[in-house]
């Protein structure tokens, strides 16, 4: 029953309790009582004796808690809802339950609301998908700055790192509260803003490797794409410098070309790349020669390959 319900029907029990009552103080009164307003206010204002007087005071008593009623019914009916809100976000049954409501009812009005919408049945965290975006959002900022004076082309730029390393903190606490944010809680946009930041945190080598697993089990629900999965095993072989299974990482060939890095198994790479999602090897390897045309290549590539192994072995990878 809801609470209009609820409330109907204490109400009627109030009224037919006031009309009994005032039928015992006067019987004769009865008819032109019950004819009266709701509580029988009416009848009551109509005579001036002592019982009629008796009479309106208990019709008035149903009125107002009547409106008593309502006003706490309504009240008790918000952090139930909001509660329930939050237990169905946080996923945590364990530790939180649905079905009682919290002793305090006042500050959890506060501290248990959780910014949600529905979609496709399902509860979205609209909150976490705006942290998502904002730090992507940071992310292409500090990148496009960077490509602009040409410090994105010469190694790894300290202020590229920085925004990677708090980037990844922050999405590794959303994991460590949520699971993995995938299409169910953060939506399309968030879930791929929260593999574009988990695919840049290369400095984080565990994190990239203690996800890779999470990212696929996101993918066998639908959670997540099958092609994110294939993008993040192959950075993490790049980095730790064994060949690549889906061909997605590229970097310059000795001839001055954007290719692939060593593939696991050139025969089978297109079969791979299907499986997830993807296009044909020679397709990608097309587009990324042409997205690359006019940038600064390095001009010793031992040199470079040196000093990336020397910072991947610094930060873990090797």
């Amino acid at each position: 029953m809801g609470v209009m319900g609820v409330a109907l029907s204490y109400w009627a029990i109030w009224v037919l309790v006031a009309y009994f009552a005032a039928g015992l103080v006067w019987f004769a009164e009865v008819a032109l009582f019950v004819s009266g307003p709701m509580s029988g206010i009416g009848a009551a204002l109509a005579y001036r004796k002592p019982r009629q007087k008796i009479a309106m005071t208990l019709g008035i008593l149903g009125l107002v808690c009547w409106v008593l009623l309502w006003v706490l019914l309504l009240f008790l009916s918000i952090p139930r809802k909001e509660y329930r809100a939050h237990c169905m976000v946080q996923l945590q049954a364990s530790t939180a339950s649905c079905s009682r409501r919290p002793a305090i009812s006042i500050p959890l009005v506060v501290s248990f609301t959780v910014p949600t919408s529905r979609s496709a049945g399902k509860i979205m965290n609209t909150e976490l998908k705006r942290q998502l975006l904002k730090m992507v959002e940071e992310d292409q900022r500090v990148r496009a700055e960077l490509a602009a004076t040409g410090e994105l082309f010469e190694g790894y730029a300290p202020e590229m790192a920085e925004v990677h390393r708090h980037n990844a903190q922050n999405l590794e606490a959303m994991i460590e509260e949520y699971g993995w944010p995938g299409k169910s809680i953060v939506g399309e946009e968030g879930a791929n803003a929260a593999w574009l930041i988990l695919q840049h945190a290369i400095g984080h080598p565990e994190l990239q490797r203690k996800c890779l697993p999470i990212l696929r089990e996101a993918v066998e629900r639908g959670d997540a794409e099958p092609e994110h999965a294939a993008y993040l095993e192959d950075r993490i072989r790049f980095f730790e410098r064994r060949p690549q299974r889906y061909g997605t990482h590229f970097d310059w060939d000795e001839s001055g070309r954007m290719s692939p890095y060593l593939l696991e198994d050139p025969e089978r790479v297109d079969e791979y790349r299907q499986a997830a999602g993807l296009s044909l090897l020679a397709e990608r390897i097309e587009e990324a020669r042409d997205n690359t045309e006019g940038e600064p290549k390095p001009s010793d590539l031992k040199k470079r390959e040196n000093e990336m192994r020397k910072w991947a072995k610094s930060v873990g990878w090797l």
